[in-house]
């Protein structure tokens, strides 16, 4: 899958909600299954990076953040950040694909 660059002038960095803390307002946290999860592009250390959405965070006061599993570094190892949704700075590569029933008895 091809990054949305460089035709796009570089966008902002993505901003990195803090974790939570005691006395915080509490969101409404949706947690996506691995199997059809959305996917996301952030762009984020100069560059456009594909994102495995794995949690919405949805709070009191309209924000939203995405938890999301990235590659970050050469390592291929993949870190786990969540970012304020910002449509500046993230292009959505998939939407949530849906559930299929399982075969299983």
């Amino acid at each position: 899958m091809a990054d949305p660059g460089p035709e796009e002038a570089a966008p902002s960095e993505a901003v990195q909600a803090r974790p939570w803390r005691q006395g915080d307002p509490k969101a409404d946290v949706f947690v996506f299954p691995n199997m059809g999860a959305p996917m996301l592009w952030i762009y984020t250390e100069g560059r456009w990076r594909s994102a495995v959405v794995r949690a919405r965070h949805r709070y009191p006061d309209g924000r939203t953040a995405y938890q999301v599993a990235i590659e970050l570094d050469r390592t291929r190892d993949t870190h786990y950040r969540t970012y304020w949704w910002d449509p500046a700075c993230m292009r959505i590569i998939r939407r949530q694909q849906p559930a299929r029933p399982s075969t299983h008895p």
